[in-house]
C-alpha cells in the first residue's frame, strides 16, 4: 500500500512558515509517510516544475499560513485544486489574531483559524479532522491530524518565545 503523500507548503521569506515546513516534513518522513515541501532553488517568483510533480504526487496540501501571501503559494493551490478536484484535500491553517493571510481562493481550499488562547488543540484539530476525513477508518485523518497537531504546538511554543 502507497504511504500517504502530504505535501507541505509555505510562504517565502516567513522564516516561521519555512521552519514549521521543514519540522513537519522530517517527523512526518520519520513516521513513515511520504512529505514533499516545494522547490525553491531558483527563487520566488514561480511555480518549479518539480514543484508541480510534487503536488501532482501527494494525496493532501497543507500550509499554515501567518504572513502575506505570495504568488507562488497562491499559484501552489491552484495546482492542488486542478490536481484534486477537492478543497476537502487542501487544508490552510491561519493564526486567529493574524487572520486571513491568503486572499481569494477559498473556493479552492478549507480555512482554519487557531486561536491559541481560546481554542482547545484537541477540539480544534477534531472540527479539522471532520472536515477531511471521507471514511470512518480510513486512517489518513490521524495522520493529517498528527502533523496539523505538531504544527499547531510550534505555533503555541513560537507565541511564548516571542511573549519572553
Amino acid at each position: 500500500m502507497k504511504p500517504t503523500t502530504i505535501f507541505i507548503t509555505y510562504n517565502p521569506h516567513n522564516w516561521n512558515e519555512q521552519t514549521m515546513a521543514a519540522r513537519l516534513h522530517t517527523i512526518g518522513a520519520a513516521s513513515g509517510f511520504r512529505m514533499y515541501l516545494p522547490e525553491r532553488s531558483n527563487g520566488n517568483q514561480h511555480v518549479e516544475l518539480e514543484t508541480v510533480r510534487r503536488i501532482n504526487e501527494s494525496d493532501y496540501f497543507i500550509i499554515f499560513s501567518f504572513g502575506a501571501l505570495s504568488n507562488v503559494v497562491n499559484t501552489e493551490i491552484d495546482i492542488a485544486f486542478n490536481h484534486f478536484n477537492d478543497k476537502s484535500k487542501i487544508i490552510v491553517i491561519y493564526d486567529a489574531f493574524k487572520g486571513k493571510t491568503l486572499g481569494g481562493g477559498a473556493e479552492h481550499f478549507i480555512p482554519f483559524y487557531f486561536n491559541s488562547q481560546v481554542d482547545h488543540l484537541d477540539t480544534f484539530l477534531k472540527s479539522v479532522i471532520e472536515q477531511i476525513s471521507t471514511k470512518k477508518e480510513d486512517n489518513v485523518g490521524k495522520t493529517i491530524l498528527a502533523l496539523i497537531g505538531i504544527g499547531l504546538g510550534f505555533l503555541i511554543l513560537n507565541e511564548i518565545g516571542n511573549k519572553n
